[in-house]
Order: structure tokens, then sequence, then C-alpha cells
């Protein structure tokens, strides 16, 4: 395993779960193609840092015999089994992640998340198939799903309960495939 070139960007994700766990993704590049297993590893301290900041290092298997040489894009993710506010111990909160390559160094700051909402639910008409539905105003309540994760499911389906205020839920009923409901959360 080696470090990889570099990192582009890393995201901190608090996951509404029981035990309280924290997602770690990073994205950067490699040299070449090929490069497999991706992992951020965790640096193990002695005694907490006095920054409050968790390093990874962002490896990968490089690859055998013969690779493209093109810069490659490459993602990997960690969920930590601790939670934020008492990461280093009691009264001893996370303050942020960075994580490592050959390259650079890219430093996130920690910020605990709001109280969890209940999901906001849109009123007003369904559309069948949006590619279908014309022309968009601003004024529509469409315009207000653009640029959002979008989570798509059916009546029944298991859902994580994880509240994300970026992310948008289509409820789809499975006979008539049109949609029922459209949430936040």
């Amino acid at each position: 395993m080696q470090r990889i070139l570099e990192i582009r960007a890393v995201h901190l994700a608090v996951l509404q779960s029981r035990p309280t766990r924290l997602s770690v993704v990073a994205i950067g590049e490699v040299p070449t193609s090929g490069w497999k297993a991706p992992l951020l590893e965790p640096w193990f301290y002695i005694a907490p840092p006095e920054d409050g900041i968790q390093d990874f290092d962002f490896t990968a298997a490089p690859p055998f015999g013969i690779a493209l040489e093109v810069v490659t894009p490459i993602t990997a993710e960690i969920l930590l089994e601790r939670a934020p506010e008492s990461y280093w111990g009691e009264g001893r909160p996370l303050k942020g992640v960075r994580v490592h390559a050959r390259a650079n160094v890219l430093e996130v700051p920690f910020e605990a998340p709001a109280e969890p909402q209940e999901p906001q639910v849109m009123d007003g008409p369904r559309w069948a198939s949006p590619v279908n539905s014309g022309v968009i105003s601003a004024t529509d309540p469409i315009s207000s799903l653009i640029g959002r994760e979008l989570r798509v499911y059916h009546p029944g389906d298991a859902l994580a309960f994880d509240w994300r205020q970026d992310r948008v839920n289509l409820q789809i009923d499975p006979g008539s495939r049109q949609i029922r409901a459209i949430a936040f959360g």
C-alpha cells in the first residue's frame, strides 16, 4: 500500500445511528490506472493530539504490470465508531480530520450538526416525469430540488434513519411509477 498522489476533497458527516458514527470520505487522484483497495488509515496516538484533529493516510495498492499513464480519480471512506463530542475522551471533542497524500495534506474542521429536524414535505403537484415537464421557472417547487442529492424509494422499502439537509427523497408509486411524495431530509 502506498499513499495516493493527491487529495482533492474530504467530506465529514455524522450518521444518525446508534451508536453515533462519523463518516469520512476522501476523494483524490492516482498517477495511473489500476490502483485498487483505497483506504483511509487512521493514525494511532499514544496521547490525544493537542489540536484535537484525527490524521489519516489515504493509501491504495498500486497496479501490477502495465498501467495507463493517466491521472485517475479514487475515493475512500471510513466509518468511525466514536461519538464526535467525546472522540478523544470525556469532554474532548473531535476538532477535524487531516488526510495525507504524497503531494498534499487536506484538513477539514468538524462542525457539530444542528439538532435533527423532521423531513419537510413539499405540497403541490406531483410530476410523472421531470424530464418531460417542460420549462421550469424559479417559482416552481421543483426548482428547489436542483443541486441536491437524490434518494428514490417505494413504500415499504427499508431506509436508513439518517437525516441529511442536502438530500431530496422521492417516494414512487410502484404501480403507476409516479411520484407520490417529495421530502427533504
